[in-house]
């Protein structure tokens, strides 16, 4: 897949989707924020068609599509719409760093109006920047890259309130609790 982070689409969302229905707390950024859109949408929603232009450019269903601005490590401000994002979030809005061509295309956001994917924030031009499922212990989705302030040495609340929620979940290698088959490695120690 040009410049995607995953080998493999259909192993990002299953992993994805184990999250969801097993209440295992998730924290998706960039990529993983896309894929958590398309997962929702596929397995949920039941929009099978649903797609990713930088992965299939025919796609019936351009869910996710290339932004008409890049936001290839470009800074922009983020204002909260979401009540429990906001408590973990910690503020109104913020300036969040983002290193990302591709997001929600505004064309199709309409399917998850009625659903419990909620658009947690959003750009001062309105476009979705961040998700969160309601009814989930922790899944949260945003376009922008919280991590990435451990560069600068700090922890962003987010991964704050993720690492809290994974402790707190009494998080342990997937394979002792039976989400990945026998013989995969666990990606967490």
């Amino acid at each position: 897949m040009p410049a995607s982070p995953y080998r493999n689409t259909n192993g990002a969302l299953w992993a994805i989707q184990q999250a969801r229905i097993h209440s295992i707390p998730f924290l998706g950024t960039c990529g993983g924020y896309q894929h958590a859109l398309l997962e929702f949408a596929r397995n949920v929603l039941g929009l099978n068609n649903a797609g990713h232009t930088e992965i299939d450019a025919a796609t019936p269903l351009p869910l996710l599509d290339r932004m008409h601005c890049s936001l290839i490590e470009q800074s922009q401000k983020i204002i909260v719409t979401d009540d429990t994002f906001r408590t973990m979030y910690g503020a109104d809005s913020g300036l969040e760093g983002f290193h990302c061509s591709y997001g929600l295309n505004p064309k199709h956001e309409c399917v998850f109006a009625e659903s419990a994917m909620r658009i947690a924030a959003r750009a001062a031009d309105g476009q979705a920047r961040a998700l969160r499922l309601e009814g989930h212990p922790f899944f949260i989705g945003t376009q922008f890259q919280p991590e990435r302030q451990a560069l600068a040495g700090s922890l962003h609340p987010l991964v704050e309130a993720f690492l809290s929620a994974a402790v707190a979940a009494g998080l342990r290698p997937a394979v002792k609790t039976g989400i990945l088959p026998v013989g995969k490695k666990a990606g967490f120690t």
